[in-house]
């Protein structure tokens, strides 16, 4: 007899395409957030390399610079070290601007496929190209109306204006909601996290308490009514009840000796 059960798969069940959700398709902000992380990171690429063509312009800009110093200024260099200064300064902005286009193109390809973490990455990288002077960072976009040629310029500004582009598109409300979809789950079972503003719970209880608050209220309802009036009226007396008694016999006490006192110096005058 020929056994027609269908063999058991060794594949995990998570792992069957059909069983997964199926993602929707990125908006259109998110998309065009993508490109425009991209298209920041060539046009940085392209201000970077421009440098190159423009050594003679690095040239005057370092000599300019160079002799608003005085000549006993430990800081003057001399036309050799400029152009040293020139080469090194092209090389480092190079080498940033790379390394500036591989993250942004790393974190264009998260937006897309709607990483959670992408948005704030988007923002941080922007923040930080600004405050390092990256060719793609606020000061590029101001760059613009300086005196700076146009072939090193124009393609920064764009890179600037390119990349806060994708900072505005990836904080629109589509784009929030379709990062939203790969937040991970919460596990079961796990605490809910208390808002900035919201009330302090109350702490759980310990469990050995309950049971002795118990006890105790079923000892207190079970003991027989003549002890407990015999414990309450065996107690000592209070402490305020106690000195008032005092203060009251002091008083008595002083008034008799003024009496006494009285009768005595009226039995003088008398001569009784």
């Amino acid at each position: 007899m020929i056994d027609k059960t269908p063999p058991v798969s060794m594949s995990k069940s998570g792992s069957d395409p059909a069983s997964k959700p199926e993602r929707p398709s990125p908006p259109r902000n998110v998309v065009l957030a993508s490109v425009a992380l991209v298209v920041a990171g060539i046009s940085a690429l392209g201000a970077a390399f421009s440098l190159y063509g423009l050594k003679d312009w690095l040239h005057k800009t370092a000599i300019t610079a160079n002799n608003k110093l005085k000549a006993t200024d430990k800081n003057h260099k001399t036309d050799s070290q400029l152009l040293h200064q020139v080469n090194s300064t092209i090389t480092g902005q190079v080498v940033a601007t790379i390394v500036l286009f591989v993250a942004l193109s790393f974190i264009a390809f998260a937006v897309y496929r709607g990483r959670y973490w992408a948005r704030w990455t988007v923002l941080g990288l922007w923040v930080l190209s600004t405050f390092t002077g990256t060719l793609a960072g606020f000061a590029s976009v101001v760059s613009i109306g300086t005196s700076e040629p146009i072939a090193f310029k124009v393609p920064a500004f764009l890179a600037g204006v390119f990349f806060i582009a994708a900072v505005v598109l990836t904080s629109l409300k589509p784009s929030i909601a379709y990062f939203n979809l790969s937040r991970p789950e919460r596990p079961a079972g796990a605490p809910v996290r208390r808002g900035l503003f919201a009330p302090r719970e109350a702490a759980p209880a310990r469990p050995g308490a309950a049971g002795r608050r118990g006890s105790a209220a079923r000892a207190a309802t079970t003991r027989p009514a003549g002890k407990a009036d015999a414990d309450a009226g065996s107690g000592q007396p209070d402490r305020s009840r106690s000195k008032q008694r005092a203060n009251a016999e002091a008083v008595a006490k002083g008034a008799e000796l003024a009496r006494t006192r009285a009768k005595a110096s009226k039995s003088r005058r008398t001569g009784v």
